[in-house]
């Protein structure tokens, strides 16, 4: 019978865990861009409360995905660097 891993450890120790999958979600993007969305990322996760990220951990071990939540937010992330760059007229 196959084990399901569960979180465990501290929330920092589960920030560390699901910020590992921010990283492989954001390593296409460009260096300057990458970096911010997992700035803000980090904070977000750091956020939330235990109980919501052992949620968003065991949706990981179980399915192999982010939570959508989580998702949502690289998602959202992302447009708001490219809007402050855009509005900048910096090209990257």
């Amino acid at each position: 019978m196959e084990e399901t891993r569960m979180p465990k450890g501290t929330p920092e120790d589960m920030v560390s865990d699901l910020m590992q999958y921010v990283y492989i979600e954001t390593s296409q993007f460009p260096i300057n861009k990458r970096f911010a969305v997992e700035r803000y990322m980090r904070t977000f996760l750091r956020r939330l409360t235990k109980n919501e990220l052992e949620a968003a951990l065991r949706i990981f071990y179980r399915r192999g995905i982010l939570h959508p939540d989580i998702t949502y937010k690289i998602n959202q992330a992302s447009e708001g660097y490219d809007n402050f760059i855009r509005k900048r007229g910096i090209s990257y």
